[in-house]
């Protein structure tokens, strides 16, 4: 074997030793090899050296790869005990009953023995395939390290060493009884007298470096080749467990036709027993035994009387009520729309902190379809929830407890009593009820009829909004891999795509894609406004600029329908997406983004600016202050909150953005405030902005409208600062893109607001199939369906086919 000097010392000297003893053996007197001995004995230790510190590394290795063994063989043994109880429980089901229903359930669990013992053998198989590629190469690779020793090279080079100085001086004494004076003599001069020593030498190295080879050839070669291996055995295994889970679900399938079939009968029988109990419940004599058993008899006397007056329940009735009954009592103020409930009082409000949760008490009030909550300083503005997107639900914890779930956050909240909580609860209830059934009554959506006329107003803007991005060019397929179906996932950057592809979206993170569902999510007027601006063309064009380099890596639609290759798909969809967005892989270097941008916010040029912001290579110097952007945001035309909302959504660093928040507030530029006050959620490099700052500003300014939002803004609620009128300009589209610009002038169709009572029957009332939690189905308005959807909830909702 012959090595060169690229392969570090042992091929160094692999070389210099193979070319040197060639040449001795074919002239000992004028070869150099006795000169080299040293040089091979001080490299022969190098080695030796390097060898002990390969046995640490393979030894930390081979622990590892121990205990991953050993992991595989406790799941194998706990994946049998489990198969080995299934089959047990299932046989003793299968002696004691004789009922269809409880063989079928046997029949469940005998299968799910095969199934898990199937998955048992091929864990063995693993475990076997990583103790054979994996534990046993590492182990003799530690073995054979530590057994690398140079002793027998140190022997032959200290006998030569010794006979070497024993016959030069054997010659200078012969020369000094002959006369004359001899220099140091050389190694050829004696080369015959230590040709038996020299050859020892040469053995011995001879035997080091075929030891030293071994390992060379186990670290290298032999190691990939059993990894290679371990792949190939781990492809296999894949390959099985999917076969084994196809087999199994194609068993349960048949298995599930019948289960359903014989569950439907159970479920009519689950209904009879609900309606029975709403019977007893219902009956006075029960109400009067159970009120017997409760020691709060004073307090359900009290909150009896305030009911009784619009003769809803009796007293002791209404305390004794679960969340299930306290739904059924607030249903039935949707007879009384116009009654307004009022209640205040004091409660306790669990604080968000993330290290101390505290409970502290607040002064709250239910007004006018709003929980008013107050800070610890009453002087500050209260926060103020609207009660139309938002549910109460009592704590699982604590009876005294319960929890307000709004669109922006949840309210963890405790009264003094659990008779205080289920009044707070029930008073919740009621007005949630009332106002959405006023709004529902309501035929068109009028300005000036309160905030519940105002959220319909906001309804039909989205809807207005939904409609136009479902318009726009690509946005019947997905912009990832192109399917049709369930496009309804919308990005924060622009794209609509599938739901398949929507999960690969969640997993970059909020930061590279916010995805959000056009039909489930509550999505205000501001984060409609990059997406209405671009379309899945535009997207696509500014993504995949290098169309030969993303065709490589491109899903196709449909993919995840093939099940046996649907982890190799997953794989693909993902890396793709990773690609396309978190890396950028596939966008336009540009060689001047800087004068790009400028010249696209000159021209309010929407696609150009994408482009620029997306070139790895853009700098700070259009944000900088009096700069592109800065004139941009000054300019008073409706296209600059786009590009400003752009530059937000990508989280580019805007220098000094708090002078540039200022100049926007003395210009009077509400929009543009509400759309940079993203900049502070958004980025995740903020210096410098401070609310208190935009507030004494915008008082000085004399800015109303501006000092209210940054005021509820600062008390914690977002509303204001995310209610901003969508520009008419995203309603102009050009032929092929949509793109924003000046010379823009196409005006595309906008949805039209429902002006009869039949197209607000047709958004508002449009049914849909809910399924309870008894199992029965109701069918709700969509209107209705959408405001509870932002909440938690224990339903689930599907459309009626």
């Amino acid at each position: 074997m012959i090595a060169s000097e690229s392969e570090g010392s042992y091929g160094a000297m692999l070389s210099s030793f193979t070319t040197s003893v060639k040449a001795d053996l074919d002239s000992p007197v004028t070869s150099n090899f006795g000169n080299r001995i040293v040089e091979y004995r001080a490299e022969a230790q190098q080695i030796v050296e390097e060898a002990d510190g390969y046995a640490v590394d393979f030894e930390r290795l081979r622990k590892v790869a121990k205990e991953v063994e050993d992991t595989l063989v406790i799941l194998t043994r706990q994946l049998l005990a489990f198969g080995q109880a299934a089959k047990e429980i299932a046989t003793k089901w299968t002696s004691r009953s004789e009922s269809q229903y409880e063989s079928d359930v046997a029949v469940i669990l005998m299968k799910m023995e095969c199934h898990i013992k199937d998955e048992a053998d091929l864990t063995n198989l693993q475990m076997r395939n990583w103790q054979s590629n994996i534990v046993n190469p590492f182990a003799t690779l530690v073995e054979i390290a530590r057994e690398i020793r140079n002793r027998g090279v140190e022997r032959s080079c200290r006998d030569y060493e010794n006979k070497y100085m024993k016959a030069e001086a054997d010659a200078r004494k012969h020369a000094k009884h002959a006369g004359y004076t001899r220099s140091q003599l050389g190694h050829g001069e004696l080369a015959e007298q230590l040709t038996r020593e020299r050859l020892m030498v040469q053995y011995e190295l001879c035997k080091f470096l075929m030891s030293v080879d071994t390992i060379e050839d186990r670290r290298g070669p032999q190691l990939l080749r059993h990894f290679m291996e371990l792949v190939r055995n781990q492809n296999s295994y894949y390959m099985n467990r999917v076969r084994a889970n196809e087999d199994f679900r194609q068993d349960m399938t048949k298995l599930e036709e019948r289960m359903m079939t014989r569950n439907a009968n159970r479920c009519a029988q689950r209904n009879t027993l609900w309606d029975l109990r709403n019977q007893l419940e219902a009956n006075s004599e029960f109400a009067r035994c159970t009120s017997g058993r409760r020691s709060s008899g004073r307090d359900s006397l009290n909150i009896g009387n305030r009911l009784s007056g619009i003769n809803l329940i009796s007293a002791n009735n209404a305390l004794l009520m679960d969340n299930d009954s306290l739904s059924e009592l607030a249903t039935s103020t949707a007879f009384f729309p116009d009654l307004d409930f009022t209640q205040s009082g004091y409660l306790y409000k669990k604080s968000n902190k993330k290290l101390h949760k505290q409970w502290q008490k607040r002064r709250c009030r239910i007004e006018d379809g709003h929980f008013w909550l107050s800070h610890s300083d009453e002087s500050i503005p209260p926060t103020k929830v609207s009660l139309l997107v938002s549910d109460c639900k009592p704590s699982v914890d604590d009876s005294k407890s319960f929890d307000l779930y709004c669109r922006e956050r949840t309210y963890h909240l405790q009264a003094d009593s659990e008779t205080d909580a289920k009044r707070w609860m029930l008073a919740l209830k009621r007005e949630i009820t009332r106002v959405k059934t006023k709004m529902l009554s309501a035929e068109t959506p009028q300005g000036n009829e309160g905030d519940t006329s105002g959220a319909i107003s906001e309804l039909y803007q989205r809807k207005m909004c939904i409609a136009k991005v479902r318009q726009l060019p690509g946005n019947n397929i997905c912009a990832d891999c192109s399917s049709k179906e369930d496009v309804q996932w919308l990005s924060n950057i622009g794209a609509l795509v599938c739901i398949a592809c929507s999960g690969v979206h969640r997993e970059l993170g909020v930061h590279v894609s916010r995805i959000q569902s056009l039909n489930l999510d509550v999505i205000s007027p501001l984060e409609f406004f990059v997406p209405l601006s671009s379309g899945n063309i535009m997207i696509n064009r500014l993504f995949e600029y290098d169309a030969a380099k993303c065709a490589k890596w491109k899903p196709i639609p449909g993919c995840t329908r093939h099940v046996q290759h649907c982890l190799l798909f997953r794989f693909d969809r993902q890396r793709f997406i990773q690609m396309k967005y978190r890396d950028r892989a596939f966008v336009q270097k540009l060689d001047d983004p800087d004068a790009s941008l400028t010249e696209a916010f000159n021209d309010r040029d929407f696609e150009s600016a994408y482009r620029a912001l997306l070139s790895p290579n853009l700098t700070k110097k259009p944000f900088l202050r009096n700069g592109p952007f800065h004139q941009m945001v000054l300019s008073g035309v409706s296209s600059s909150l786009l590009l400003a909302d752009l530059v937000m959504q990508l989280k580019i660093e805007v220098p000094d953005m708090e002078a540039v928040m200022m100049d926007c507030i003395r210009h009077g530029k509400a929009d543009m405030v509400a759309v940079l006050l993203r900049y502070r959620s958004l980025s995740s490099t903020v210096h410098g902005i401070h609310l208190h700052s935009l507030i004494t500003c915008s008082e000085k300014a004399q800015q109303k409208k501006i000092t209210e939002m940054l005021c509820s803004l600062q008390s914690g609620d977002s509303t204001q600062a995310q209610n901003v009128t969508v520009p008419s300009i995203l309603f102009i589209s050009t032929p092929d893109s949509a793109s924003l610009s000046r010379s823009s002038s196409s005006v595309s169709p906008c949805p039209p607001l429902p002006s009869d009572s039949i197209a607000s029957q047709n958004f508002i009332s449009k049914p849909i199939n809910v399924l309870m939690r008894n199992g029965t189905t109701i069918s709700i308005p969509q209107c209705m369906f959408f405001s509870i959807m932002i909440v938690p909830s224990r339903y689930q909702a599907f459309r009626k086919s």
